[in-house]
């Protein structure tokens, strides 16, 4: 995956057969290796779906489970991949035929910014969280005021 001169994974062939592919990390413990790696798959998917440029292409489904793992809180790359995926978010995946779908668990593992970023997405779908401040930023996004 990293040393190789010639990818491991074609994704014009991916696209063609209708392949699935699953990146799985489930063992690796190292979080920062997790990151690594998570953070080298999707800047290689990236660039093939950028190069593909925009279009009426076949779609390609992308679904990152644990986005938090992309984004750390800590680091300048936390920042840089924030940007990256607002890119994806706001232009990429619109224009270049990508079904994207992000998940995490609570609101509190992402900064502020990719928060307001994901919130702008298309379909929400929201489950319990034990954070009072995540559920009253939702509440007052999705629920409709009613006085009485």
């Amino acid at each position: 995956m990293f040393g190789s001169s010639a990818p491991g994974i074609d994704w014009q062939r991916v696209i063609a057969e209708r392949q699935v592919v699953l990146i799985d990390f489930r063992g690796e413990y190292d979080m920062e290796r997790v990151r690594f790696k998570m953070l080298w798959v999707f800047s290689f998917l990236m660039d093939f779906i950028k190069a593909r440029g925009a279009g009426r292409h076949a779609p390609i489904s992308v679904v990152v489970d644990e986005i938090s793992y992309l984004l750390s809180q800590r680091s300048s790359q936390g920042d840089l991949m924030t940007a990256d995926l607002d890119d994806l978010i706001n232009k990429i995946a619109r224009n270049n035929m990508v079904w994207l779908t992000l998940a995490h668990q609570e609101m509190s593992q992402l900064g502020e910014q990719i928060q307001k970023t994901l919130l702008s997405m298309g379909t929400q779908i929201l489950g319990v969280t034990s954070d009072l401040e995540a559920a009253t930023i939702l509440a007052q996004r999705f629920y409709r005021y009613r006085p009485y």
